[in-house]
C-alpha cells in the first residue's frame, strides 16, 4: 500500500487525526474541547478563527461574491484562483481573511499555477489563451493564444504544461502542450486526433501524467515524459478518468463513471508501480490535493447533473489508505477545487442555484 516506508523513497505516512474516531471531549487540561475552538477535539487544537462544535472544528466563509470560482492555489499565505464569471479571471485574497481582489482582468479563467512571483492561467474557450501577471496583479501578457479549449495548466521549474481539448466536442485534436514560462513556442507532448478527451493534468520534476476519457478502453491514466517521447499508460480501462494530482512520488486520481454516478480514488507511484484502488463510493470525485499524511478531495452527490445546485462536501483520507473516509464538511453547495497548506483546507464553491441567483464563494477548514 502507499504510505511506504522511508527506503522506499517515499515518506513514511503516520497516521493523523484524519483516521481517528470520535475527539475526546473530556480532557480536563484544557476545558471542554466540544466546542473550545482553541482546543477543539484535543488540546492545542485551534479551529483558526472557526467555530468548535462536538470536538470537531467547522468550515469558515472566507469570502462570497458572483465569481463562479474554479481552481484554488496556496501560496505564500495567499489564496488564488480562476473565476468564470465577472470582470476577472483571477482573483487572490489573504489566508487569513479580507478582502478579495481582482489581479488579472479579461476572459473566464480556468487552469492556474503560482510562482514566487507571478500567476498563469489558461482562459477563454475556442480562441482561449495561457496569460500571465504579477501575483500582486498587473496587466495580463499572453504567452500563447488562439488555442482550442485550454483547460489544465501546471508548473514545473521553468515550464508551463496544459492541456487543450481541441473542437467543441470535446473530443477532436485534444493534446498536452509546453512552453517556458516567459513564453516561446509552444510544443506538443502528447496528442489524439479523435476520439479522447483529455480531463486531468499533473506534473512533477520526471513527467507530466494525463487522463484521458474516451470509450471505457480508451480511458486511461497515462504519464509522458517532460521532453517528450512515447506515452506508458499507468492504468486503462477507467471510467471516466478525471481529478488528478501528483505529490511526493505518488499520483493521486479519480474516477467519475460515465454518468456521472460513482467516485472511486486510485494510486500509483510515479514509476508506474503499486496501482492500488484506495476507496470507492457512490459520489463522484471532483477535485484532489494531499499533503504528506493524507489526500483530501471536494465531492457531489452521484447523479448531481443540471445547474439548479447540489450539496456535496470535502472528505480526507490517509494516504495510507482506509475503510472509510472521513467527512471534513458537509452541505457544501458545488464544492470544487481545492488546496492545502501547512494549517488547513481551502475550497471554491460554485453556489450555483439557477441561471441568474449565483454566488460563489472561498472556504477554508483548519485541518483535523
Amino acid at each position: 500500500m502507499l504510505g511506504a516506508t522511508a527506503c522506499d523513497g517515499l515518506p513514511e505516512a503516520a497516521p493523523l487525526r484524519i483516521d481517528a474516531g470520535k475527539p475526546d471531549t473530556t480532557q480536563s487540561l484544557c476545558g471542554d474541547t466540544a466546542t473550545n475552538a482553541l482546543n477543539c477535539g484535543v488540546c492545542d487544537h485551534s479551529c483558526l478563527g472557526g467555530m468548535c462544535s462536538g470536538g470537531t472544528c467547522q468550515p469558515i466563509l472566507l469570502a462570497e461574491g458572483p465569481w463562479f470560482p474554479n481552481l484554488i492555489v496556496v501560496k505564500d499565505g495567499f489564496l488564488y484562483w480562476t473565476a468564470t464569471k465577472g470582470a476577472a479571471s483571477v482573483m487572490r485574497m489573504p489566508t487569513s481573511g479580507g478582502a478579495p481582489e481582482d489581479i488579472a482582468l479579461g476572459s473566464p479563467g480556468w487552469g492556474l499555477a503560482v510562482d514566487s512571483t507571478n500567476v498563469y492561467y489558461t482562459s477563454g474557450a475556442d480562441g482561449g489563451a495561457v496569460q500571465t501577471t504579477p501575483r500582486g496583479g498587473g496587466v495580463p501578457k499572453t504567452l500563447t493564444f488562439d488555442i482550442k479549449q485550454p483547460m489544465e495548466l501546471a508548473l514545473q521549474g521553468n515550464a508551463l504544461y496544459w492541456t487543450q481539448r481541441g473542437d467543441n466536442s470535446f473530443i477532436s485534436d485534444a493534446s498536452l502542450m509546453t512552453m517556458p514560462i516567459g513564453g516561446g513556442t509552444p510544443v506538443k507532448l502528447l496528442g489524439s486526433p479523435c476520439c479522447r478527451s483529455l480531463t486531468g493534468l499533473a506534473v512533477d520534476p520526471t513527467g507530466a501524467y494525463v487522463t484521458w476519457f474516451g470509450s471505457v478502453g480508451d480511458s486511461t491514466l497515462s504519464r509522458v515524459s517532460l521532453d517528450g517521447g512515447a506515452e506508458t499508460v499507468f492504468a486503462g480501462t477507467q471510467d471516466n478518468p478525471q481529478p488528478l494530482i501528483a505529490d511526493r512520488s505518488v499520483v493521486f486520481w479519480g474516477e467519475v463513471g460515465t454518468k456521472f454516478d460513482h467516485g472511486v480514488l486510485h494510486s500509483a507511484w510515479t514509476d508506474g508501480t503499486h496501482v492500488e484502488t484506495m476507496l470507492s463510493s457512490k459520489d463522484p470525485i471532483i477535485r484532489i490535493t494531499a499533503d504528506e499524511y493524507n489526500v483530501y478531495w471536494t465531492w457531489w452527490p452521484g447523479h448531481a447533473q443540471g445547474a439548479n445546485g447540489f450539496n456535496g462536501g470535502v472528505r480526507g483520507l490517509s494516504r495510507n489508505g482506509g475503510s472509510k473516509a472521513r467527512e471534513l464538511a458537509i452541505d457544501q453547495t458545488t464544492p470544487w477545487g481545492i488546496a492545502v497548506d501547512d494549517v488547513a483546507i481551502y475550497w471554491t464553491i460554485w453556489g450555483v442555484t439557477n441561471a441568474t441567483n449565483q454566488k460563489g464563494a472561498i472556504m477554508k477548514l483548519a485541518k483535523p
